[in-house]
């Protein structure tokens, strides 16, 4: 195989529901000059099977085994034996779009860039329906120049895109040098990785397009069961807190974005929980010496980005767990009420657009059609040309020739004539 410009890492656990799926859409992308590294990471239901069918298929990709460690050490032992120029770490459940690693290599190679980061929708599995997010890549909060560093963002370099390590590119020798590594613990693994190469990273860059389908509503994917290890989340963003603490520019806009960042994943990590035990769990955590040591409870309300952060700060403080939770869903509710109705209007265009698209499409077949009889009319023209050119080049020339007869004979006749002057 020629050069590798792109090494494809994915942790795989159990996942033979959506695995085959997952691997067309890896070894169906566009950029060919790919290795494809797949980690089982000690399944055992089929995936194994799937893993093997496809390595037969293409050789591109290579089989790592190990026991069940979890994603971040399948992440890691994928990493070592990556050769490619540029690294990604897909999960084994996501769908790709085909020109996916061909435009973030592209961008890569155009800005010199160490990470490219591109956006991302949800993939319902249930519904079988695709649902338009920007919570992966907020193109409002990303500066007009390409490469860019966290010190062009301001505050919003933990804050424009997810701590999901699917949608980002890397540069291979950028991780090797920073000696990055994602943790060893179930959930939330990826927190230290993404958000300390965002840290170190002196040229990023995005490709403002949807490329990844983030599969949802699964019993497999690799972020389900927060509840079995509930203060993941807090504990990774606290060994980031701890990484930070110990550079002289953590202050001003870098704290704020981290603070910002970690409160919103500290919310996410409540809402993710699967039964009240672990929902308690996190929230008293949070009340009792979360928000103190993040520095959290030192901040006014205009610190935060969002006006519901502070609200539910507040909130909690204020609240039981079970009421906390409460007003939450009934607030979802009615968020959902309205995404839902935006969702539904979102659809009606795509159905409307689609509707137009193939419209257009016909037009434009009956254009290549009438096109091709047009050059069909203007070849027989032109043929037609050249044959009324032939006749008449050959009727010149008949002409010509009667011409000259006529003039030899002119001449005979009026030397005759001279003569016979003469001789009267």
């Amino acid at each position: 195989m020629s050069e590798v410009k792109v090494s494809v890492v994915m942790p795989v656990y159990n996942a033979c529901a959506y695995l085959a799926d997952a691997l067309e859409s890896v070894i169906s992308q566009s950029l060919r000059e790919i290795e494809i590294l797949c980690v089982d990471d000690g399944s055992t239901d089929g995936s194994y099977a799937i893993l093997e069918a496809f390595a037969e298929r293409d050789d591109r990709i290579r089989i790592l085994q190990q026991n069940n460690q979890f994603a971040g050490v399948a992440r890691n032992n994928g990493l070592k034996q990556a050769t490619g120029k540029y690294v990604i770490f897909w999960d084994s459940d996501d769908l790709f779009e085909p020109a996916a690693l061909e435009k973030l290599y592209q961008e890569a190679e155009r800005t010199a860039a160490q990470i490219v980061v591109c956006g991302a929708n949800r993939y319902d599995t249930v519904l079988d329906e695709v649902i338009l997010t920007n919570v992966y890549l907020l193109q409002e909060r990303v500066p007009g120049n390409r490469p860019f560093s966290r010190t062009d963002m301001g505050k919003y370099i933990y804050n424009f895109a997810g701590n999901v390590p699917w949608n980002k590119l890397y540069l291979r020798e950028f991780i090797e040098e920073n000696q990055l590594q994602f943790e060893a613990r179930r959930q939330a693994n990826d927190t230290y990785f993404v958000m300390m190469a965002f840290y170190y990273a002196k040229r990023i860059s995005v490709v403002e397009e949807t490329l990844i389908n983030y599969r949802i509503a699964t019993s497999t994917s690799i972020t389900d069961g927060a509840s079995k290890t509930p203060l993941c989340a807090y504990e990774s963003y606290e060994v980031v807190l701890k990484e930070l603490e110990n550079r002289e520019d953590y202050q001003g806009d870098l704290k704020q974005s981290f603070l910002n960042k970690a409160m919103s994943g500290f919310m996410l990590s409540l809402s993710v929980q699967s039964n009240f035990d672990a929902y308690r769990t996190v929230y008293q955590h949070l009340l009792e010496e979360g928000f103190a040591r993040f520095g959290i409870d030192r901040q006014e309300k205009e610190y935060f980005y969002s006006e519901w952060m502070y609200e539910d700060y507040e909130n909690m403080h204020r609240m039981k767990p079970e009421d906390f939770l409460v007003q939450k869903l009934i607030g979802t509710k009615d968020e959902l009420k309205v995404k839902n109705s935006r969702i539904r209007a979102l659809r009606e265009r795509r159905e409307q657009l689609k509707a137009e698209r193939e419209a257009l499409r016909a037009r434009r077949e009956e254009l290549k059609a009438r096109r091709e009889e047009l050059k069909a009319e203007r070849e027989q023209l032109k043929a037609e040309l050249r044959e009324k050119n032939r006749i008449i080049k050959q009727q010149r020339e008949v002409l010509n020739s009667r011409t000259v007869r006529y003039a030899l004979k002119l001449k005979q006749i009026l030397t005759l004539n001279g003569r016979l002057s003469g001789k009267r």
